[in-house]
């Protein structure tokens, strides 16, 4: 996962020069208003242990719908509703742990806010998120120390990212650093979430 971390990192820093260019040229729509959309792509996940279990990446899918508004020329914010898979893979038992979240990530966009130009942009904030679903694919624990069944119902990430807008349409990658642990029972062993994801978003 640190890979894509210094991927998006990478893009941010050449943020404030591509946004000034940017802004001298598109045709800017007022700031001060909120926009609507859709979004929706592809999750990578995976479940850090204290224990340092061996764990492998699960895929999965996110949707959902967003609002942004821009405070001005070149800083906004974004709210977003999505339900999102997360999960990791045990290869010693073939066993696979789905998880579902409704997450709600609130953050601030830099880039120009809104333009028909094609620019790009950086974002960070927060993401709690809900359990809505947990189950593993022969219905027991994913490890001896994970149990779907001992997951707390709230998390909550500090999410990155960095994409492109053109017209209606953008394109982002985001990853997001689960900060609390989610095993619920009393243990040694804590459980983070960590995951990365690649989605395409529609304005209307």
């Amino acid at each position: 996962m640190k890979k894509p971390i210094l991927a998006i990192l990478a893009i941010a820093a050449l943020i404030p020069a591509t946004a000034a260019a940017q802004t001298r040229r598109g045709t800017r729509v007022p700031t001060g208003v909120w926009n609507t959309g859709i979004l929706g792509g592809v999750t990578f996940s995976n479940l850090s242990t204290s224990n340092k279990t061996p764990l492998k990446t699960a895929v999965g899918a996110q949707a959902g719908v967003f609002a942004d508004y821009g405070i001005n020329r070149n800083v906004g914010a974004r709210v977003e509703v999505l339900v999102s898979q997360r999960g990791a893979k045990n290869d010693a038992t073939g066993n696979t742990m789905r998880l579902a979240y409704l997450d709600v990530p609130v953050f601030v966009r830099i880039g120009p806010t809104t333009t028909n130009a094609t620019h790009f942009h950086a974002f960070t904030g927060l993401t709690p998120g809900f359990l809505i679903k947990k189950d593993t694919t022969n219905g027991g624990a994913l490890t001896g120390d994970i149990n779907p069944n001992d997951l707390k119902s709230f998390d909550l990430g500090w999410l990155i990212g960095a994409g492109v807008e053109q017209h209606a349409w953008s394109l982002d990658a985001r990853y997001t650093l689960g900060l609390v642990n989610i095993k619920d029972s009393p243990s040694a062993v804590t459980i983070k979430n960590r995951s990365f994801s690649v989605n395409v978003g529609y304005r209307f």
